[in-house]
């Protein structure tokens, strides 16, 4: 067997390593990763979301150093993550890898708000998000989470049409009923942010 024979997607080898519903889990690592992330900018943003308050510079288009390569990163760990990327191919593999990626987004963003103390999801709204402001909403969110939602609803319906499959509608439907209940819980908690802003955490060795 050559090196190369680990990486070429057309080796028999590859072939018998890749089970059929090697996609499956994808929507569960999406999920995971994405609740992570927003919590973990949660902890660094705190209340100053857009980054306000972080040692950081605008890019272009609104977009400050910071969340450019948080999204590269982001970007990076998808495509070498998500199974559905590794084992199809052609443009079944890049609609797998778009598909998830706006979904992750769109996921991250909305938690982002859920998790957050200083917002919770009473908060997701034109006024008190001005860094999101400026994009049209639409029904309590702003149009591009429509949009993606839009996207995987006619991705279901044309993998189910076309392959009778539907493993796009199943984790479409996953991910919608993952967030919801986060956000019902969110509006269960209380909203005041009572805990004080510091400086830094003293979380290091004088």
């Amino acid at each position: 067997m050559s090196k190369r024979a680990d990486y070429d997607r057309t080796a028999p080898e590859f072939e018998a390593a890749a089970p059929e519903t090697s996609f499956n889990t994808d929507i569960f690592f999406v999920l995971i990763f994405a609740t992570l992330w927003a919590w973990m900018e949660v902890e660094i943003e705190g209340k100053y979301g857009w980054a306000q308050k972080l040692p950081t510079s605008c890019a272009f288009w609104g977009w400050t150093w910071y969340h450019v390569s948080m999204n590269f990163i982001v970007l990076i760990v998808l495509y070498r993550s998500l199974r559905c990327v590794q084992f199809e191919q052609g443009w079944t593999s890049l609609v797998c890898f778009a598909l998830y990626t706006v979904a992750w987004f769109v996921v991250e963003d909305v938690l982002w708000f859920t998790f957050n103390p200083s917002y919770g999801i009473k908060r997701y709204t034109v006024a008190d998000i001005p860094w999101h402001a400026s994009k049209p909403w639409f029904a309590g969110t702003f149009v591009y989470n429509w949009v993606v939602l839009s996207v995987w609803i006619l991705s279901a319906i044309l993998q189910i049409g076309y392959t009778h499959d539907s493993y796009i509608f199943r984790d479409m439907c996953i991910a919608v009923v993952y967030v919801l209940v986060l956000v019902l819980g969110s509006l269960a908690r209380p909203g005041d942010y009572t805990n004080p802003v510091v400086s830094n955490s003293g979380c290091y060795v004088k």
